[in-house]
Parts: C-alpha cells; sequence; structure tokens
C-alpha cells in the first residue's frame, strides 16, 4: 500500500500547497482503485453458498468464516503483461477467519466449448507480493481451487482471443436529448457493479444479451435500425466499432426527437450480427417523462418548482445547495437519486399540484400511468410464456 506524507510550511505559497494536495488526494484515489477494500463476510454453516456479489462459491460440512473483496487486476499489470495473460474473473483477496471449507470456486466468464481450455487457464495467486501459479477443475462458470491456502487469486490464460459469456447493458443518461450507453464486456459480476456505479444517476433499459459467446479481442459494430427502415443509420452513434475487452468502453446513442420505436443491431466486422434488440417507446425511462414535465415549466415556474424541493414541501428533505442553479437534468437525476423513479414521479406530481399547474400534473400523471401499465402488460405475457 502506497503512502502520502505531506509536510506542510507556513512559508510555502499557495500554489505549492495546492499541488501538495492534489498529490495527497491522488494518492488517496489510487488507494481507493487498487482495490475494493469494503469486506464481505460469509458465516456458514453446512451447504453450498454463492455470493451474489461477486459469484464467489463455498462448500462446507461444518461452520465457516470467511472475508474477501475484490481486487484491481492493475496491481499485478506487469506480470500479466511480462506472462502474456489475459484474467477471465475478478481477482479476489479471500481471508479465512475461522473453519475449513470442503471448497472454493472462483467465477469465470470463460466459454469451455470447442477446445481444451483447460491447460490454457491457470490461478493466479499474489502472496506477499510474489505472484505464482496453480492449476484448477473448471466448471461452466466456475474454477475450483485445488489449493485452500488463502491470498489473492483469480483466474487467467495464454489465448488472447478465447470465446467469452457476454453481457449488453444499456443505460439511459439524464439529457435533454434521448442518449443511451451501450456496453459490451465479459459476463462478469465485477464489472457489471462498476458498470453500475459509473451510470450513477441513469437508468438501465434491460434487455437479454447475446445468445452465444464471442471472441475477445474481436471488433464490433453498433448500429439502428429504425421502424419500416432497412438502411442502418450511423450518424448517432460513437463510436464507430469498439473491441470485446476488459475494459470498459460504451457506445453512445444520440437522438434527439424519437418517434417511434428502433432496433440496436451488434455486428461482427463481417457484417455477422450477434445480438439484437428493440427499444419501445413505453420503455424509456422515468427520467425522460420527468425531464419533458420540467422543460415544459417557464424559468419563474421551475424557480418555484425548485424551492419545493428544498423548503415549500414538508415531506421533501433535497439541501438547497444540491439544487441552487441547476439544470432540469440536473433537478431530475437529484429527485431520483434521492426518491427513486416511483418515489420521483410522486413527488413531481405533488409539487405541479400545489403550483396549480393542473394541467402539466394530469398529463405527468397519465403518462406515469401508462407507462406502469405497459410494464405490467409485458411483465405479465412474459409469465405466461413461463
Amino acid at each position: 500500500m502506497k503512502q502520502c506524507l505531506i509536510e506542510l510550511d507556513d512559508n510555502k505559497n499557495s500554489k505549492e500547497l495546492e499541488r501538495l494536495l492534489k498529490t495527497y488526494v491522488d494518492e488517496l484515489l489510487e488507494l481507493c482503485r487498487v482495490c475494493d477494500i469494503t469486506p464481505e463476510r460469509m458465516k456458514l454453516a453446512s451447504g453450498c453458498y454463492e455470493c451474489r456479489r461477486t459469484g464467489l462459491r463455498v462448500e462446507c460440512s461444518g461452520d465457516v468464516e470467511l472475508e474477501y473483496h475484490t481486487c484491481d487486476w492493475d496491481s499485478v499489470s506487469d506480470d500479466l503483461h511480462q506472462g502474456n495473460l489475459t484474467p477471465c474473473g475478478p481477482l479476489m483477496d479471500i481471508t479465512l477467519i475461522s473453519g475449513e471449507p470442503n471448497a472454493v470456486h472462483l467465477p469465470h466468464f470463460l466459454c469451455l466449448g470447442g477446445g481444451n481450455v483447460e491447460d490454457a487457464v491457470r490461478v493466479l495467486r499474489v502472496e506477499d507480493s510474489v505472484v505464482s501459479f496453480e492449476k484448477c477443475v473448471l466448471t461452466r462458470s466456475h474454477a475450483k481451487l485445488l489449493d485452500n491456502k488463502f491470498s489473492a487469486k483469480g483466474l487467467v490464460m495464454r489465448i488472447r482471443n478465447q470465446k467469452v459469456h457476454c453481457k449488453t447493458l444499456i443505460y439511459q443518461t439524464i439529457k435533454t436529448h434521448l442518449t443511451l450507453h451501450v456496453y459490451l464486456i465479459p459476463d462478469d459480476k465485477h464489472m457489471r457493479k462498476t458498470v453500475k456505479e459509473e451510470e450513477c444517476g441513469s437508468t438501465i433499459i434491460t434487455k437479454p444479451g447475446p445468445v452465444r459467446s464471442l471472441r475477445l479481442n474481436n471488433w464490433f459494430t453498433l448500429n439502428m435500425l429504425t421502424k419500416g427502415m432497412k438502411s442502418k443509420r450511423r450518424s448517432e452513434i460513437t463510436p464507430e466499432e469498439l473491441p470485446l475487452m476488459r475494459k470498459l468502453n460504451y457506445f453512445e446513442i444520440f437522438i434527439k426527437s424519437p418517434k417511434e420505436e428502433f432496433s440496436l443491431q451488434l455486428e461482427k466486422r463481417s457484417s455477422d450480427f450477434v445480438w439484437k434488440v428493440t427499444i419501445r417507446k413505453g420503455e424509456r425511462s422515468v427520467q425522460e417523462i420527468l425531464l419533458k414535465c420540467l422543460e415544459d415549466l417557464k424559468s419563474e415556474d421551475l424557480k418555484v418548482f425548485t424551492w419545493y424541493l428544498t423548503e415549500g414541501d414538508p415531506e421533501c428533505k433535497i439541501p438547497k445547495s444540491k439544487l441552487e442553479n441547476k439544470t432540469p437534468c440536473e433537478i431530475v437525476s437529484c429527485g431520483i437519486d434521492k426518491y427513486q423513479e416511483d418515489g420521483a414521479g410522486r413527488v413531481f406530481l405533488r409539487i405541479l399540484k400545489k403550483m396549480n399547474q393542473n394541467n402539466l400534473a394530469a398529463e405527468l400523471q397519465k403518462k406515469l400511468q401508462s407507462m406502469k401499465a405497459l410494464i405490467c402488460n409485458r411483465m405479465n405475457k412474459e409469465t405466461e410464456l413461463l
């Protein structure tokens, strides 16, 4: 772990002090980045268990207590580069508190079909800054550790273009026009958690991911097809292409005035499409509805609305400093962060009624009820198919 010591001198000028403080903050951020230092703890009786947040599995026939957290692979980047190794799951630091587990299984995202992958996969172990490698037994989604001496461990492979199981994540951002971020990542719970943190304030649009596995380091393009049009539209999507890798890159889709449903299609460079979903108008988020509502308010009315959120409504407890001189996008984001989507809709509706904005309140209520009915109807249809 790094240490950063600052010795302050009264004779140093303000610029030097600012430079030292920036260095100190950068070092603190680096410490936070190196690993997820908030540990999880399992207190287990006899049985088989899996951590929902990390995917770690533990089998035991008696009482066992473990402590563990996910580390950043960058801490061993030199070793990965020198060995031409690619991580294929999270790097997890595991500490045994008490008891003895029968088996511990680390999660991975490898596709095991079509080749003897096991020979190219090893468990990378970090102990006292020394890196070593161990064999393991692979199953579809996990690797059984053969050595229960615990430290930081994670799966690596020497195949650079191995097929992996993937996820596509679609987030709608809080912006005046419809803006989507589409991620293509390996099926790694820690990566999904990181994306969720990066997209704080955005709303996820849940869609199924690719049905088949895809190769790491292959390049893909994302196209948008509107209803009734066969041609592909690329002008609203950046960048033009992205590789599948363990780096969090995304396609950004910008649509100024979406009036109909549209499809997203992911293709390889060979024009072989590997994933296609439809984004329907009713699937756009509560944020979009609330944002449109605030944009219909005059500037003076928006100030009154903000006052209700901070002071005028006893049920609203948003600090004034958070909403001062904020745009409608930022007000919506702050409201959803505070009350979640359903709660924000109710709060906005109540304030509009207090402001005697009855027409706008009625329109908002109608849109929220329509979205809720659409979601319930879709869930019922999905249940009937099960």
